[in-house]
């Protein structure tokens, strides 16, 4: 599943963004169970994720979520799990099923994702 950025303006980039397609978990303290989507990127502040239209969060929401995302220095591979809260920023129609979700972190990254990351593609 490729994400369609072309829409998105480049002076709202801060950092590069690690465009990837893992999962990831969304706990809502309404929502039981919680909601599983499929992250389209990563930074430091923030990721936007893929997520069933019927189960979107809305904007200002608070969710903790659960990620994981690939990082490969010297060679090496690895796969970083992290779990923190976020705001939901804003909410876009994806298609018909769904919804395009991007998150604020009220706590950064310790580390920039995508960059000296060799999985990411120059």
């Amino acid at each position: 599943m490729i994400a369609n950025l072309h829409h998105v303006h480049p002076e709202r980039r801060r950092e590069p963004r690690l465009r990837y397609s893992w999962e990831a978990f969304l706990n809502l303290p309404e929502h039981r169970g919680g909601i599983m989507g499929r992250m389209v990127d990563l930074n430091s502040d923030g990721a936007a994720l893929l997520v069933g239209r019927a189960c979107t969060p809305n904007p200002g929401q608070p969710v903790e979520m659960k990620l994981a995302y690939p990082r490969v220095s010297d060679g090496e591979f690895q796969i970083l799990n992290d779990q923190r809260w976020a705001t939901v920023l804003r909410t876009e129609p994806y298609n018909d099923a769904l919804s395009r979700v991007v998150l604020r972190f009220h706590q950064r990254l310790e580390e920039a994702p995508a960059e000296a990351n060799e999985y990411v593609l120059h």
